[in-house]
């Protein structure tokens, strides 16, 4: 009987401590699911007002991007020996030049497909041959790019077009016609006496 009755209360005790666990682990839930706990972050200063940026962009800003690539631009008149308020440069070489500057910055593939960027040296061998072939009443030239890397200049005024492509210093083409007249158009290499004839007519 003695044992029997200790086995009861022994019994008993585990059921309300079993009981207990239950009711605080049921309470602890409901808290939970109430206001479940925040998350902790760690608070840095670094980590404060950033701005994602996306791979391969350059969040400058646009006035201090236009101030580089003129530092650029007044670098390379200044390697080419060439100033806006040189009076041995032809003045409508002064337009040709600076564009031809400006051509220098065009990347990889400027044509969206695989066109080369503009090499200097090209650029630097038409200044020179603008200086020797350009007098002062020589209108300026249309300038423009090849895509492999070459520049080309163009006249078209009263009824004479030139053309002189520069695909490499050692590479230079010339090309001239008069609509006017009945004269056969010429094409070939860079005869310095016949450049000459021609480019004044442009004038």
């Amino acid at each position: 009987m003695t044992e029997s009755l200790l086995e009861r209360e022994a019994r008993s005790e585990e059921w309300y401590v079993s009981e207990a666990k239950e009711k605080n682990l049921f309470l602890r839930a409901r808290r939970y699911l109430i206001s479940p706990p925040k998350p902790q972050y760690v608070d840095r200063p670094e980590h404060r007002h950033t701005v994602p940026v996306r791979s391969g962009s350059h969040p400058e800003h646009p006035k201090r991007q236009a101030l580089q690539s003129e530092r650029r631009r007044a670098s390379e008149r200044r390697r080419l020996g060439v100033g806006v308020r040189d009076n041995k440069v032809p003045p409508g070489a002064i337009l040709a030049i600076q564009k031809m500057i400006e051509l220098l910055e065009l990347p990889p593939g400027w044509n969206s497909h695989n066109a080369k960027p503009i090499r200097k040296e090209n650029v630097s061998y038409a200044v020179a041959l603008l200086g020797h072939v350009m007098s002062r009443d020589t209108p300026s030239p249309d300038v423009v790019p090849m895509v492999r890397g070459g520049v080309q200049l163009e006249w078209h005024t009263h009824g004479v077009n030139v053309e002189i492509s520069i695909y490499s210093p050692g590479d230079v083409r010339f090309a001239a016609e008069d609509v006017r007249g009945t004269e056969e158009p010429v094409e070939g290499g860079l005869d310095p006496i016949v450049v000459g004839q021609w480019m004044r007519r442009l004038s």
